[in-house]
């Protein structure tokens, strides 16, 4: 059987400092668990797709990619975060609420052109053997754990 998987690229301060990110995920989550509903969104940080495809290729074209000088390689894409999900309908309502995210396959050419992130789609099988959502979850940005350190430290 085959699965699409949806994903959005975010920078991730820009991902965990945003509490309407956050407040959408946790009320997304609370309606999953009442209605004993299965998670169909998952949280990655630096997934293990961008070494078995062309997708890192694809988002070197885009705008948001030159934007953000940070992403050079594959090791620097642990400061951005991917939310994923099997529905279409869930990504795009957080893409209108969170602004616009540039398609991987449409990037725009304008070079003032500021966007909030990616957007792409994975058409996956059940018979590979990688699983689409295996991803590095100690892959935080420094900057975001030295932040957190701090607060507990100096507060």
């Amino acid at each position: 059987m085959e699965k699409i998987y949806h994903y959005i690229i975010f920078e991730q301060n820009d991902f965990l400092k945003n509490q309407v990110i956050e407040e959408l995920l946790r009320e997304r989550a609370n309606y999953y668990t009442s209605k004993n509903r299965e998670q169909d969104f998952w949280v990655l940080i630096n997934p293990k797709i961008l070494k078995m495809s062309n997708i890192l290729e694809k988002i070197k074209k885009t705008q948001y990619w030159k934007k953000n000088k940070k992403i050079k390689n594959n090791k620097d894409l642990t400061n951005y975060i991917f939310l994923t999900s099997v529905d279409i309908e869930f990504i795009k309502w957080i893409k209108l609420r969170m602004g616009y995210f540039e398609e991987i396959d449409k990037p725009v050419l304008e070079k003032d052109f500021t966007s909030n992130g990616v957007y792409f789609t994975i058409y996956f099988s059940n018979k590979n053997s990688v699983s689409l959502l295996n991803h590095n979850f100690l892959a935080i940005s420094p900057n975001i754990l030295v932040e957190q350190l701090e607060s507990v430290v100096f507060n």
